[in-house]
């Protein structure tokens, strides 16, 4: 599927390695590409009804599953640290993520992590 890629991971499941250093080697090579979702003529996302938990999260400054995660740079320019820490959204997903886990595998899925690229290679066939 992901041919010619240094993929730190199963070329042929997309999962990535179950490590801080699969992630760590991986991320460099494709932080600064646009999404493979975004149509590059409109600036429209391809499946934005559809769009990953990591799309829904991304921009605003949020706490998810008690991780602050970064914030979109082209957010919150005239605002200070301590604003955007009081602006900050406290998200816990932890027990419907699970369900949800939970039900994936007991429909024959395999957990792991993986990206949207790989996702999109599939789901276009």
């Amino acid at each position: 599927m992901l041919r010619g890629l240094d993929y730190p991971g199963d070329k042929s499941s997309g999962l990535l390695e179950e490590s801080i250093a699969g992630e760590v080697l991986f991320q460099p090579q494709f932080q600064s590409l646009p999404c493979p979702a975004l149509d590059l003529e409109s600036g429209q996302c391809e499946l934005y009804t559809h769009r990953p938990a990591a799309c829904r999260t991304y921009g605003p400054a949020i706490r998810l599953d008690g991780e602050d995660l970064p914030h979109c740079p082209l957010n919150y320019t005239d605002t200070t640290a301590e604003q955007i820490e009081e602006f900050r959204v406290d998200i816990d997903t932890r027990e419907s993520g699970q369900a949800a886990l939970n039900e994936f595998i007991e429909g024959g899925g395999k957990p792991g992590q993986t990206v949207v690229a790989f996702a999109l290679a599939c789901w276009k066939g």
